[in-house]
């Protein structure tokens, strides 16, 4: 379990330092499915994490060395969620814009419909 952890996590930071070119790409699907993916990513790691957590005290590891063991586990998904929220952000503004947009637009039709009346 330990071994596909690691894997997880390095493919996990892999992603997270792919958000940002993904976001300069502005394709909101792109965006939608980053955060999802390390969502994903992140849930798997976390059920990783407390099955090894299990493990280690099953092996009569002391709750200190299993707390400093998973402290550096949780900065590496706290950074991912700190990612996912950029990346959902990212999306709510793409939709504030397309909705201002759209009111302007509704409002150009409706000046342009008075003025013809």
């Amino acid at each position: 379990q330990l071994t596909e952890l690691d894997v997880k996590l390095k493919a996990l930071r892999f992603r997270v330092n792919r958000s940002n070119e993904i976001i300069e790409k502005g394709e909101r699907s792109a965006v939608e499915r980053q955060r999802e993916s390390i969502q994903t990513l992140v849930s798997t790691i976390n059920c990783l994490k407390g099955s090894i957590e299990e493990a280690k005290f099953g092996q009569s590891e002391s709750e200190s060395d299993v707390e400093q063991w998973s402290q550096d586990i949780d900065a590496r998904v706290a950074t991912a969620d700190q990612c996912c929220e950029k990346l959902y952000n990212f999306v709510k503004e793409i939709e504030t814009k397309a909705k201002e947009q759209e009111l302007i637009s509704q409002d150009a039709r409706a000046t342009d419909f008075r003025a013809k009346a």
